[in-house]
């Protein structure tokens, strides 16, 4: 995984005031990684992550949402807007369509869509669990080739066996 050294907190209020304005300096901004989303809550803690903190630090370049908040107006009438940010693969920064003003449920409006995002840019499916049941021939094979060839793993010995097996059975057809 790709790491570069910058201010991620800065480039992504970049990426939000380029989208929609600079936010007034008065106000307390924040930006929050987004790794899971609680579909039980109904508030800003459905938002599984940490926060991003300002300064220059290690970024990790890896597809990834992030959730910010940002404040407008005057003291007496603040607008907050939270909008969602990703980072792709290639490590750029862009502003989603997902949105939302600081009213009450601002959380519930977008949760099911950040939740989506967060799948789709995850990609993450849960290897299946594989047991291999070895005749105690097949046993004395795996353990001679493993003598022979230290580099492949017992699961590339057996991926390999059952390719030549197919190929066999293919033949006979």
């Amino acid at each position: 995984m790709e790491k570069r050294i910058g201010n991620l907190y800065s480039e992504i209020m970049y990426v939000v005031a380029d989208a929609e304005g600079k936010p007034d300096s008065r106000f307390q901004h924040w930006v929050k990684r987004v790794d899971a989303v609680d579909q039980n809550k109904t508030n800003g803690y459905a938002f599984d992550g940490g926060f991003v903190n300002d300064g220059t630090v290690e970024i990790e370049v890896k597809p990834t949402v992030y959730l910010t908040k940002t404040v407008r107006g005057s003291r007496k009438y603040q607008s907050a807007t939270y909008n969602v940010i990703v980072m792709d693969a290639a490590g750029e920064l862009s502003v989603t369509d997902i949105r939302t003003t600081g009213e009450r449920g601002w959380a519930l409006r977008i949760r099911d869509a950040v939740a989506e995002l967060v799948a789709q840019m995850s990609n993450i499916a849960p290897e299946p669990e594989v047991t291999v049941t070895l005749a105690a021939s097949a046993a004395e094979i795996l353990a001679r080739l493993r003598e022979r060839d230290a580099v492949l793993t017992d699961a590339e010995i057996i991926t390999a066996a059952l390719n030549v097996y197919e190929m066999h059975i293919e033949e006979a057809k």
